[in-house]
C-alpha cells in the first residue's frame, strides 16, 4: 500500500479510494490549507494586522457556533503591551510605583 500511494498524488489516491467506496480524506499541509478554495469560502483563514510584522494570514477563531458572532481575531501582543494590567491590576503596584520601576529600567 505504501509503495502504491507513494507513486500517486493525494488527489489520485483519494479519487481511487472513493471510486471503490473506501472511506478517505486528504491530510492537508499548511500550504494546502492556505490555497484551498473551500477553506477560503468557509472563512477559515483571516488576515490580521500585526503591529510589528504587518498583515498576516492566520486561522480564524475556532470554534464558530451557530447564532454566535465570530470573535475578532487579533495578533500577538507586543512586548510590554499588558504591563499596566498585570503590574497594577494583578500584582497591585500603584501607578507611581510602576512609573518608578519603568524609569529605573526594571520594567
Amino acid at each position: 500500500m505504501a509503495d502504491w500511494t507513494a507513486a500517486h498524488t493525494a488527489a489520485e489516491v483519494e479519487a481511487a479510494c472513493i471510486a471503490h467506496d473506501v472511506p478517505v480524506g486528504t491530510a492537508y499541509t499548511a500550504a494546502d490549507i492556505a490555497v484551498d478554495p473551500h477553506m477560503a469560502a468557509r472563512g477559515d483563514l483571516v488576515t490580521v494586522d500585526d503591529p510589528v510584522l504587518g498583515p498576516l494570514r492566520q486561522q480564524a477563531p475556532f470554534p464558530r457556533l451557530d447564532g454566535e458572532p465570530p470573535r475578532a481575531p487579533s495578533g500577538a501582543p507586543v512586548l510590554g503591551e499588558h504591563n499596566d494590567e498585570v503590574w497594577c491590576g494583578l500584582v497591585g503596584l500603584s501607578v507611581d510605583e510602576l512609573a518608578r520601576y519603568r524609569s529605573d529600567g526594571i520594567v
